[in-house]
């Protein structure tokens, strides 16, 4: 369920991997239930719509980006039009600056108990065998050896997995998402950009629980391995629709579609929710007020799904006295 959560997360290739994706949507195969379900919780939430905002309190300004993490060539035209908006900022705000992306790889290069099991039984042994045939044909299909994904912590494996195969060679070429685009034109501008985390709280966050916790859950992600190149189109459709809402409430009834009680998979995502979410952006807030203390011209751009809900980085800048206008 946690591939699920990372596809909707990229909100988690290059143009020939789009096209290697296309295909059905994970809304099409929805009942109608399901459906109605869907819609009403996209209208229940607060700002379920827009990529592009901006927050104005007395002479100070702040530009709220909405991005995906992977790759999609539809992000060259977005990049375009918002350069003008990155080279006449003060400041770029984002998830992890380069140097942070630096000092993760070197972390991960230096340490490998960061995110392999280092002793002990590996996934070949604490996963029933049915389970770990199906982890490790997931692994295969995306040129990931079995022996490679054992020895990964669960919580690592799941994010290993969590784009389809139809895109991980071209993902593979080291193409990027929209923010990364937008931290290399304010490279170009000489705009400096800052981290709003240290690069170690999502690894900190996933890796957290007893090792039977992640294990749970990536059981229950195996039964979804099906529905990652569904998840990938509709993420990408629904982005570039800026319907950005759609995205985090198709990946919650996925989460209800596999071979486990669906109130246990809805209370799996809702607790990721807590932790990747809701607990991020309110830990980002002081960051953000710092930053509009120091400079009058801000931009943040960070995964859409941060922009959304009512714990959404909208939603606490409106409760802080921001006045909030969308951009087309």
């Amino acid at each position: 369920m946690l591939r699920a959560l990372s596809t909707a997360l990229c909100l988690l290739t290059a143009p020939a991997a789009h096209a290697l994706c296309e295909g059905p949507l994970m809304s099409d195969s929805f009942s109608p239930e399901q459906s109605a379900s869907l819609e009403a919780a996209i209208a229940a939430t607060p700002y379920n719509q827009g990529i592009y905002w901006q927050a104005t309190r007395g002479p100070d300004q702040i530009s709220i980006i909405g991005t995906v993490h992977i790759y999609d060539p539809r992000l060259e035209a977005i990049s375009d039009r918002l350069t003008p908006v990155i080279a006449a900022a003060d400041i770029l705000l984002v998830e992890a600056d380069a140097a942070e992306q630096a000092e993760m790889q070197s972390a991960m290069a230096t340490d490998t108990s960061l995110f392999l099991i280092t002793e002990g039984p590996t996934l070949i042994d604490l996963l029933p065998p049915d389970k770990w045939q199906t982890l490790a044909t997931a692994a295969t299909d995306r040129g990931v050896p079995p022996f490679m994904i054992a020895k990964m912590q669960p919580w690592f494996a799941m994010l290993t997995l969590a784009i389809p195969p139809c895109a991980m060679a071209e993902m593979a070429q080291g193409r990027m998402g929209l923010d990364h685009m937008l931290m290399t034109t304010a490279e170009m501008s000489d705009v400096p950009t800052q981290s709003l985390e240290p690069w170690n709280t999502a690894f900190d966050l996933l890796s957290q629980g007893t090792m039977d916790d992640q294990l749970d859950m990536l059981m229950v992600s195996l039964g979804q391995d099906g529905a990652q190149a569904m998840l990938l189109n509709e993420t990408l459709e629904a982005y570039f629709a800026q319907e950005v809402a759609r995205i985090w409430e198709v990946s919650r009834i996925a989460s209800t579609m596999t071979d486990v009680p669906a109130e246990e998979g809805l209370a799996a995502y809702a607790e990721l929710e807590e932790l990747l979410l809701n607990n991020r952006n309110r830990n980002w807030m002081p960051h953000i007020a710092q930053a509009a203390q120091d400079h009058d011209d801000i931009v943040i751009a960070v995964g859409a799904a941060h922009l959304i809900g009512e714990q959404g980085i909208l939603s606490l800048l409106a409760a802080e006295g921001w006045t909030l206008t969308r951009i087309e």
